[in-house]
């Protein structure tokens, strides 16, 4: 019989810095490799932080800003496992027995692999993640945004009884909010954030200047 586990290696203070990318320490995750009475254990080559790892699953349960991305390093790891079982497999077919030999040329062969895309992969991952997390982070505000103007129409229209060209006239408000989002492109989302001093006069001049509004309807 033949099982692989891994493990964080937390001998030691770990790699605190690990480039100066990762604010909480860095270990390296081992493989252990029992067979037939036999125990072997290899550095993957991977690494992950403590608050990134899940005992029972022994995989990555989350990114971590500066580190290799969670589906980089559990596929790493699941194909390490794979090329130790199927070494056993193979010996099987011949009638003969999992060596030492066999377990180890299997892992090095596919740790030379991982450590190549590991290094071609890894700038490009840490973009690729922090890129999509600024995303996700400008699209709730963006929501959040967009439900609490329609939940004051809603509100406001309904206790004051606003009249039709009153709601009306919110509606054409906010169409132009979108319509300044879309023109800024860039994947720009208008949240409150941006309705500060700066972002007030740009909207003001944008109404002014691309709307065509006049002044005074600008400002009520």
């Amino acid at each position: 019989m033949v099982k692989v586990n891994f493990f964080l290696r937390k001998r030691g203070k770990g790699e605190s810095t690990k480039k100066g990318r990762v604010a909480y320490p860095v270990y390296s995750i081992l493989m252990r490799v029992n067979f037939y009475g036999k125990r072997m254990e290899f550095s993957t080559g991977l690494h992950a932080c403590e608050i990134q790892w899940n005992k029972e699953s022994q995989r990555v349960k989350l990114d971590v800003d500066g580190m290799m991305p969670m589906s980089y390093v559990n596929a790493g790891l699941d194909q390490l496992a794979i090329v130790v079982q199927q070494a056993n497999s193979a010996s099987q077919r011949k009638g003969q027995m999992l060596t030492d030999k066999k377990v180890a040329n299997a892992v090095a062969s596919l740790r030379a692999r991982l450590t190549r895309t590991v290094r071609h992969n890894e700038g490009r991952g840490y973009a690729n993640a922090t890129k999509l997390a600024d995303e996700c982070a400008k699209t709730k505000r963006r929501k959040y945004f967009e439900g609490a103007y329609q939940d004051f129409m809603h509100r406001e229209g309904d206790s004051k009884g606003w009249s039709k060209s009153s709601r009306e006239k919110y509606t054409s408000m906010w169409n132009h909010i979108r319509k300044m989002e879309r023109m800024k492109g860039n994947g720009f989302r208008l949240s409150f954030d941006f309705f500060r001093e700066k972002g007030l006069a740009e909207y003001y001049h944008f109404l002014g200047e691309s709307e065509g509004l006049k002044n005074s309807t600008v400002k009520k």
